[in-house]
C-alpha cells in the first residue's frame, strides 16, 4: 500500500473541497447551465433525471455489456471512447436508507475490484455520497432518499453514479460537480 504524500494529501483536499459543494441533495442551480442542454430522463422512474453535455456522453442503449456496467437495468450515458459511465437508478422494494445503498455498491466492489479505495464520504439525514478509486478509475456514488407525493411507507432511494478515467480526472471532476446539481431524485415508478 502506497503511504499518501503531502501533494497527494493537498490534492484529496481540493477535491473534499469541491465534493461537499456537491452533497446536497436539494442543489438544482445548474439546471439551465448551458453546457448541460440535454436530460437523461429514467425508463421506470417518475422524476429521475439528469442534465448532460450531448457533446462528451450519449444514452447507452445496448446491454449486450452488463458485465462492465455500474448496475443492470439502470438508464446509462457513456462517453464516446467509454472512458466515462454514469447511471442513474432508483429502488423502492427495500427497506434501506441512502447510507445502506451506498455501503452496498461499495461492498459490491470490494468483492468484485483488485483495489478500492475509499477517499470521501459525507452523509446527511437523507442523503449519503462516497468517492475514490476502484483501480485506475475514479468513482462517486450519490443516494438520496425521498417519499412518493403520496404516502411513505417505504422511501424511494434513488441513485447516480459516475466512472470515468483516473488520467482524465481535471476534465471530468468540473462535469460531475455540474452534472450532479442537475440530479432530481424519483417521486414514483412511472405507470
Amino acid at each position: 500500500m502506497q503511504l499518501l504524500t503531502r501533494p497527494h494529501l493537498a490534492y484529496l483536499g481540493a477535491v473534499l473541497a469541491i465534493l461537499l459543494g456537491l452533497a446536497d441533495p436539494a442543489r438544482t442551480d445548474a439546471a439551465d447551465d448551458p453546457v448541460l442542454p440535454a436530460r437523461l430522463e429514467s425508463s421506470r422512474w417518475e422524476g429521475l433525471s439528469v442534465r448532460y453535455p450531448p457533446s462528451v456522453l450519449r444514452i447507452a442503449h445496448s446491454r449486450s455489456d452488463q458485465a462492465t456496467t455500474l448496475a443492470p437495468e439502470a438508464d446509462r450515458l457513456m462517453s464516446e471512447g467509454g472512458d466515462l459511465e454514469v447511471t442513474i437508478d432508483a429502488d423502492d422494494m427495500a427497506v434501506g436508507s441512502a447510507g445502506e445503498y451506498i455501503r452496498i455498491d461499495l461492498n459490491t466492489d470490494l468483492d468484485t475490484q483488485p483495489s478500492v479505495t475509499v477517499t470521501y464520504r459525507a452523509r446527511g439525514k437523507t442523503w449519503e455520497v462516497a468517492s475514490g478509486l476502484i483501480g485506475d478509475k475514479v468513482f462517486y456514488y450519490k443516494a438520496v432518499e425521498s417519499c412518493p407525493p403520496v404516502g411513505c411507507n417505504i422511501p424511494i432511494v434513488s441513485n447516480i453514479k459516475f466512472r470515468y478515467a483516473a488520467s482524465k480526472k481535471a476534465e471530468y471532476d468540473e462535469l460531475l460537480e455540474r452534472m450532479v446539481r442537475t440530479f432530481t431524485p424519483a417521486t414514483g415508478r412511472l405507470k
